[in-house]
């Protein structure tokens, strides 16, 4: 069957008119999270941050957890194609502190739930038990240096390579003993597969 251009046309415009009329005015706009900082549509510079820390924590006599990472392990990436050509890989270590926390059994689903609450008494997003015992890094530094804080040395007198479970290659390894510029991947192979693909589903229909 063949469908002219017009039709289509026409067609869409009434879908388009019949969707407007049924829609609530008062949900038209863009919305976001809680943080008021997530946004969809087309920025004009998309930005993203990753961090990973491990270390430490204790209780102190006032109820507060206070988490203390090991520095050396720290890392954090930046995407900012606005600012810098590449992506920027840095150390990171960031102390961070809960005055309150509670263990219950979340209502719902009776799961056990973590709630945290922010160094100014503010809601964190909630937690859920997943291993017990935990399933977790030792606690002690994976990148062993000269300037490791007291308490995370390695436990053996002689200078000793670290292995990381699941790093054969020693990638991981690699990445963590050095700051480095992660340069993007280029993208052209992956678009030209999807317009392959989008060419072939409209052939076949």
């Amino acid at each position: 069957m063949i469908i002219s251009l017009s039709t289509l046309l026409l067609g869409g415009a009434t879908l388009a008119s019949l969707a407007a009329a049924q829609v609530d005015p008062a949900l038209t706009g863009t919305w976001t999270t809680k943080s008021r900082k997530v946004f969809t549509g087309p920025p004009t510079c998309p930005r993203g941050v990753i961090q990973w820390q491990h270390g430490k924590f204790h209780k102190a006599s006032n109820g507060s957890l206070i988490l203390t990472p090991f520095a050396v392990d720290g890392r954090q990436l930046i995407s900012d194609p606005c600012t810098y050509r590449n992506a920027v890989y840095t150390r990171y270590k960031q102390q961070e502190i809960f005055k309150q926390y509670e263990v219950i059994s979340n209502p719902y689903d009776k799961a056990t739930r973590l709630n945290l609450y922010g160094f100014d008494g503010a809601p964190m997003n909630p937690m859920y038990l997943a291993y017990k015992p935990p399933e977790m890094l030792p606690t002690k530094t994976l990148n062993p240096t000269s300037n490791s804080e007291k308490g995370s040395q390695p436990t053996s007198k002689s200078k000793v390579k670290r292995s990381i479970p699941g790093d054969q290659d020693g990638l991981v390894q690699a990445a963590l003993n050095k700051k480095i510029l992660v340069q993007q991947k280029d993208s052209t192979m992956a678009d030209r597969l999807w317009w392959l693909g989008a060419g072939m589903t409209l052939l076949g229909s």
